[in-house]
Parts: C-alpha cells; sequence; structure tokens
C-alpha cells in the first residue's frame, strides 16, 4: 500500500494460530484499521513473565517494540518504535530522511544518521552524513541538496546538517549504526567548530 509521495507498505499476513496481534497505543485501545500504532502480541508462545505487568488493559501482551496498522485483518508493519523521531510535533521515520540523503550526488549511499535534537527552538531534525568531498563549496551545495530533498519529499525542515568522514559515525558491535550515540557525536562536532546546538 502507498499513497502519493509515500513508500510502500506490504502486509506481513494474520497472525498465527494461538497468537493475537493488536495495533495501537497499548492492547486495550486499539487503533483503527489503517492508523499507526504500537504492535502488540500475546499468546501462548508470548513469555509469562510479560502477564500484567500491573495494568489490566496489558494482561498477558507484549509491546514488540514495532510500529504498524492492521488493515482488512492484515498486519502492515512500518517500522521501530525507537526509529521515530519527532520533529516540531510530526513523526518522521529516520530511515525514510537517511534514505533521501544517501542519494545526494556527494554522499553516494554512504552512511547517514538522522537524529532528533532538542534545542531552544524546539525539537530538530539533525543529520550526520559521511562524504569524501573537501571542497568547502561543494560541501556546503551538498548539505543544501540534503535539506531540499528531504524538505520537499517529508515536508519536514532539516536544522542540521553535518558532513563527517567515512568512519567517524558511531556504530555498535556488530556494526549498525548506533543512533544513540549520534547526538553524543553531534554535540562534539559542534563544540569543536564553536557552535551551539
Amino acid at each position: 500500500m502507498a499513497d502519493a509521495g509515500g513508500r510502500e507498505v506490504v502486509s506481513v499476513g494474520t497472525a498465527v494460530n494461538g497468537l493475537e496481534v493488536a495495533v495501537g497505543e497499548s492492547a486495550g485501545e486499539p487503533a483503527p484499521p489503517g492508523a499507526i500504532g504500537g504492535i502488540w502480541v500475546r499468546g501462548a508462545s508470548v513469555s509469562a513473565a510479560y502477564e500484567g505487568a500491573g495494568d489490566p488493559r496489558r494482561a498477558g501482551w507484549v509491546d514488540t517494540g514495532d510500529i504498524g496498522f492492521m488493515l482488512e485483518g492484515e498486519l502492515h508493519v512500518t517500522g521501530r518504535r525507537k526509529e521515530m523521531l519527532i520533529v516540531r510535533g510530526q513523526n518522521v521515520y529516520a530511515g525514510d530522511v537517511e534514505g533521501l540523503a544517501r542519494g545526494v550526488d556527494g554522499i553516494g549511499g554512504r552512511p547517514v544518521l538522522a537524529l532528533g535534537v532538542s534545542s531552544p527552538q524546539g525539537e530538530g531534525l539533525v543529520l550526520l552524513a559521511t562524504t569524501r568531498e573537501r571542497d568547502p563549496d561543494r560541501r556546503r551545495a551538498i548539505c543544501d541538496e540534503i535539506r531540499l530533498a528531504v524538505g520537499q519529499t517529508l515536508g519536514v525542515s532539516v536544522t542540521d546538517v553535518v558532513l563527517v568522514r567515512p568512519g567517524e559515525l558511531p556504530r555498535t558491535s556488530s556494526g549498525k549504526l548506533a543512533r544513540h550515540e549520534g547526538a553524543r557525536l553531534y554535540a562534539a562536532l559542534r563544540a569543536r567548530q564553536g557552535q551551539s546546538l
């Protein structure tokens, strides 16, 4: 399923026998069909350690950490809750932002990390993008192209773009980009340049 300017999301099907799936802020408060919310599961294969957790609306339900929606009885997964950024009250998928930035000439598919960063002006969207480009004019142009691509496609403005050298983005022990470390790197880079967030 896709809409104009959106991305296609395919169904992952229905729940297997013995497992229930709910989508919403909690399992006891399901979202209407087609509305995005947290994905919850319950059933015989779900750990009893989660039973209840003190909230009768959650009895037996486990929050998967994923987000998605139900449509015509089928589940569609749109992402992970921790990958959702809130920018000035608007939900934005970090992966969508990063994909747009990777497509900019001068980034060429290299790693990009999108971050939600608080500032005196509110919640902002910051990108750390890897490039080999050294020319200052071309680097400024790359930053402008990233802002334009994200703004035109997703309708959100980018607060800041910082270009980093290959290998500079933080990674987990398994080699994945470490989003939780990205904010620290951003602060350190801006402090080194004598700029406040």
